[in-house]
C-alpha cells in the first residue's frame, strides 16, 4: 500500500477492504512541512484502525484556509511525502475546505481529529454517527506546528530583521475583541446580514476615539482553521460590520485575526500575544497608555501578557482553561459606553517611581540655613560688582597702553 490515489479510486478499495472486515480509519490536513508532530498523530490514528487513509488538502484549499502564502509544498509533493509514512496506507488530495464530502463518500469506520475540539463542534460528527462510524479525537503534540516551524525560520532570517515599518506618531490605543464585545455574539459567525452592533458598542469606541486612542480589533477566528468558514465570508462579516461602525461615526484603525484551530497552537492565537505586538510596532503604539477590551479569560490574560491594561464587558465568557484572577482585570463595564468612560476616568499609571528627597534638618534649622544663604548670595553678589567694575577700568587702560605702543603685553 502507502499510495497516492485518487478519491473516486480509494472508494472501490475501500469497498474492497471492508468486504474483508478491515477497520478503515480517516483523517485529513494540509501537512505543509512534515514535522514530529503530524507522525506522532498518524502513529496514535494507525494503532485504533487496521487501513488509515489520509486526505491531503489542495493547494487551493490551503489558501482558503492559512493565507496566500501557503502552503509551502505544492500537493503533490505533500501526498508523496505523507503516503510514505510507515502508519499511511493511503493518501489522496482535495478541493474542499472541510471533510463533509470525503466522509459522505468514503464512510470510513473512524473519523481522526486532532485538537482539544469536542465532538459536537465538528460539523463532520453528524454525518459520520449517520451510518453508525466513530468520531475520535486525538490530543496533538503542543508546540510542534507548521506555522511555528514558519515563524522560528522568518524569526531567523537576517533580511526581515531589517525591515523597518514606517512609523506613525506615537499614540495609545485599545486593542478590542470582536465577538461578544463589539458585535452581538453568533458562534462561527460568517454570513454578514446576522451581523449586529451590541449596545453602546459604536458610542463607547467613538468616545475612545476622540480621545485620542488608536481602535485595533484582534479576534480569534478558528472557524476557518476548522473549514467551517473561508477568509472570503470573514472578509464580508468585517465589510459589513465596518459599515456599520463608521454609520455611527467610528473609523477602525486596523483588524487583527487569527484563522488557526485551537489545536494548532499557533502564538497569533489570544491569549498570546503575537498579533498584538505586531500591532504595536506597525501603528507605533505606546504600550503603557494602551487597553485590551473584551468579554472572554483569553482577552484579559492576552491583556496580561502583553503589558496593557484590561477592560471586562459584560459576565466573563470562558473560552478555555485559563486562570484569570479578580486583580487581572483592571475595569468592568456592562457596554463599551461604560467601559470607556471608565477608562478615560482611570489615571495613568506608569512604572516610574517619584524620588523622595530627604532634608535631615528641623523647620527652625532650615529657617536659619535659609536666612545664612540669602546673605550669603548678596555679599557675593556685591563681590562680583566690584570684580566687574575693576576688570572693565583695567581694560580701558590696557587698551590705551597699547594704542600708544608703550608695552607689548599687558599681564593683570
Amino acid at each position: 500500500m502507502n499510495a497516492v490515489v485518487t478519491r473516486e479510486e480509494l472508494k472501490d478499495i475501500v469497498k474492497s477492504l471492508k468486504a474483508k472486515g478491515e477497520k478503515i480509519g480517516f483523517t485529513s490536513g494540509a501537512f505543509d512541512l512534515l514535522h514530529k508532530g503530524h507522525l506522532s498523530y498518524l502513529r496514535e490514528a494507525k494503532k485504533k484502525c487496521s487501513v488509515l487513509l489520509v486526505g491531503i488538502n489542495s493547494d487551493s484549499s490551503v489558501r482558503k484556509l492559512k493565507g496566500d502564502e501557503r502552503p509551502l509544498t505544492p500537493e503533490n509533493e505533500r501526498a508523496e511525502l505523507v503516503a510514505a509514512l510507515k502508519p499511511v496506507d493511503y493518501a489522496f488530495i482535495f478541493n474542499e475546505v472541510n471533510n463533509n464530502k470525503n466522509i459522505q463518500e468514503l464512510k470510513p469506520d473512524i473519523y481522526f481529529k486532532g485538537g482539544d475540539y469536542k465532538e459536537d463542534e465538528l460539523s463532520s460528527a453528524p454525518l459520520v454517527k449517520e451510518y453508525g462510524g466513530e468520531v475520535v479525537i486525538l490530543k496533538e503534540i503542543k508546540g510542534r506546528s507548521t506555522s511555528e516551524l514558519i515563524k522560528k525560520i522568518r524569526d531567523k532570517d537576517p533580511i526581515s530583521e531589517c525591515i523597518k515599518y514606517p512609523l506613525n506618531p506615537p499614540a495609545p490605543a485599545v486593542f478590542v475583541d470582536r465577538d461578544g464585545t463589539i458585535l452581538k455574539h453568533i458562534e462561527y459567525l460568517h454570513e454578514p446580514e446576522k451581523v449586529e452592533l451590541l449596545p453602546q458598542a459604536a458610542e463607547g469606541l467613538k468616545k475612545l476615539k476622540n480621545a485620542g486612542f488608536k481602535i485595533i480589533i484582534v479576534t480569534n477566528q478558528p472557524g476557518i482553521g476548522l473549514g467551517y468558514f473561508t477568509k472570503e465570508d470573514l472578509f464580508s462579516v468585517h465589510k459589513k460590520m465596518l459599515k456599520l461602525l463608521s454609520e455611527k461615526g467610528v473609523l477602525v484603525d486596523k483588524i487583527y485575526y487569527s484563522p488557526y484551530a485551537l489545536s494548532e497552537n499557533t502564538p497569533c492565537r489570544k491569549p498570546n500575544t503575537q498579533l498584538i505586538e505586531k500591532a504595536l510596532n506597525e501603528l507605533n503604539i505606546i504600550r503603557e497608555k494602551s487597553w485590551f477590551i473584551g468579554d472572554s479569560d483569553a482577552d484579559i490574560l492576552a491583556a496580561k501578557n502583553a503589558g496593557l491594561k484590561s477592560a471586562l464587558v459584560g459576565k466573563m465568557y470562558r473560552a478555555g482553561k485559563i486562570e484569570v484572577q479578580e486583580e487581572d482585570i483592571d475595569v468592568k463595564g456592562e457596554n463599551l459606553l461604560e467601559i470607556a468612560e471608565k477608562i478615560l476616568r482611570t489615571p495613568l499609571i506608569t512604572k516610574q517611581k517619584k524620588k523622595n528627597y530627604y532634608f535631615p534638618y528641623s523647620p527652625k534649622t532650615a529657617l536659619l540655613i535659609g536666612s545664612y544663604s540669602r546673605k550669603i548670595a548678596h555679599d557675593l553678589n556685591n563681590h562680583l560688582a566690584v570684580i566687574s567694575t575693576t576688570s572693565m577700568v583695567l581694560s580701558a587702560k590696557a587698551k590705551k597702553l597699547s594704542e600708544k605702543e608703550e608695552y607689548h603685553s599687558v599681564v593683570f
